[in-house]
């Protein structure tokens, strides 16, 4: 039928695919959320008739119309709990000439203060790796300004090892560097020593061997990422990426201060993938 108001045309599961229709086609699912997307966006029973409607709209131009009502309320969407998987949802499906008013409100809003809130994070990533050369570079730059607190964040640090992972290479080699003159900083934070762990696995090859190299010759460094739930598996990582002769001498360097690294379990990991590395040295 036809609604005359909104000026669409819905079809019911069992009318015809060919169905013509002079304006916008919408599916009965679409049609129920139209005019109310960001209502029932912010709600946890809307925001999944939102997103089923999303993944069934009808047409093209259905799933653009349902995505344009969220224009102006990006901001506020990225810190809500639900929301939040619509807009995420959009993002998938959409391409990205039809997303540029999500990105131009996250940089707005400020991708480092979305970097760092539990929803807003997951926007952030999506965006930025849906277009790596140009929205993933700008949400780079914007976090490299405030380096130290998102590497250090319990969210923001995610966001920062998914550009390592999907990022233009321009802006993985930023972050790289960005941790190798952070490292000592980075190694005694949590999170921090996750991020490092994510440039020693992800960078540009060239940048993970010199971050490699800057660890085993840092003892306090390699001893705070041997302590760390989240680096300490990145200590083989390096010791693998050095010459054998740096991988040697930190190695036995390591062994020698086993007292201390065998005060955690993440230590003791370390400890025995050393001695197994060393045997016979």
């Amino acid at each position: 039928f036809w609604n005359t108001e909104l000026g669409y045309h819905s079809f019911s599961a069992d009318e015809q695919s060919d169905n013509q229709a002079p304006s916008m086609i919408v599916s009965e699912i679409a049609e129920g959320v139209l005019g109310k997307v960001w209502e029932l966006s912010q709600t946890a029973q809307g925001c999944r008739e939102v997103q089923a409607a999303l993944e069934e709209p009808g047409s093209e131009d259905a799933l653009r119309a349902i995505t344009l009502e969220l224009k102006t309320h990006i901001a506020e969407g990225l810190f809500c709990p639900y929301a939040n998987f619509v807009l995420q949802k959009c993002i998938t499906l959409l391409p990205e000439e039809d997303l540029d008013f999500m990105f131009q409100e996250l940089i707005l809003e400020g991708p480092e203060k979305a970097a760092k809130q539990k929803f807003g994070c997951r926007v952030t990533q999506r965006l930025a790796s849906k277009a790596p050369e140009t929205w993933g570079l700008a949400v780079g730059e914007a976090l490299l300004g405030e380096f130290q607190s998102i590497a250090c964040h319990p969210y923001g640090n995610y966001v920062l090892q998914h550009l390592l992972e999907n990022g233009a290479d321009c802006t993985r080699a930023a972050i790289a560097l960005a941790a190798l003159q952070n490292l000592s900083f980075l190694v005694s934070d949590t999170f921090g020593a996750a991020v490092v762990s994510g440039a020693l696995k992800s960078a540009l090859a060239l940048d993970r061997v010199a971050l490699a190299r800057a660890l085993v010759n840092d003892s306090d460094s390699l001893v705070a990422l041997a302590l760390s739930r989240h680096g300490h598996g990145s200590v083989m990582v390096s010791l693998d990426l050095v010459t054998c002769e740096e991988s040697r001498a930190a190695s036995l360097w390591l062994l020698q201060r086993r007292a201390s690294i065998s005060t955690t379990k993440f230590g003791r990991t370390v400890l025995e993938s050393l001695q197994m590395k060393t045997k016979g040295l």
